[in-house]
């Protein structure tokens, strides 16, 4: 697989093993995941999120994301591109970072699936307002109903700086996270 190109894209450059016992290992596994997101289009219709992200002209080469990954992959950790940069489509060594697990699905937000609702708002027609809810932990709270979707939307997004807030603090405070990663935790806005 040396030099083929990979999603009309990578390069593995790198003469060094990609498989042990027909398993990728994981730099090149996390290489290839991050190229099929941005560069397969198939993918990209399953899951339209990804649909104008890219990979920096240097990461084309897997011999340099290898490089990145050797200093910087915390194992178990996440892949993430938009954890400095809130809404950044690129993956690249200045804005990606590996990140817990937990915190990267507490920052998904799950677009494609929501309705016609603004995130954390559903419809209650018996009570002719909107009802807004909150995933915390893994359970769903229930934050109140509100006259608008825009005021249910509100109560969401303050829970979801008050959540996300709580979170960071957790994982900074036990060495789970860089500072680098809670500042921008904590300066997150969600809409």
């Amino acid at each position: 697989m040396v030099n083929k190109l990979i999603f009309g894209f990578g390069i593995n450059d790198s003469t060094n093993p990609i498989t042990i016992k027909s398993q990728y290992i994981k730099p090149f596994y996390i290489w290839h995941s991050m190229l099929r997101r941005c560069y397969n289009f198939q993918y990209k219709l399953k899951i339209p999120t990804y649909k104008d992200c890219s990979v920096c002209e240097e990461w084309k080469y897997y011999s340099k994301f290898l490089e990145w990954f050797n200093v910087n992959y915390i194992k178990d950790y996440d892949l993430d591109k938009d954890i400095l940069v809130s809404g950044n489509r690129i993956y690249s060594p200045e804005f990606c970072r590996f990140i817990p697990h937990f915190i990267n699905s507490i920052l998904t937000d799950r677009g494609n699936d929501r309705g016609l609702y603004p995130i954390g708002v559903n419809y209650e027609k018996s009570r002719n307002k909107y009802k807004a809810c909150i995933s915390r932990y893994g359970k769903v709270n229930h934050l109140g109903y509100y006259s608008t979707p825009e005021e249910a939307h509100e109560a969401w997004r303050l829970a979801k700086i008050e959540y996300v807030g709580e979170v960071a603090r957790a994982y900074l405070f036990s060495g789970e996270i860089s500072e680098e990663i809670f500042d921008s935790l904590i300066a997150r806005d969600f809409k």
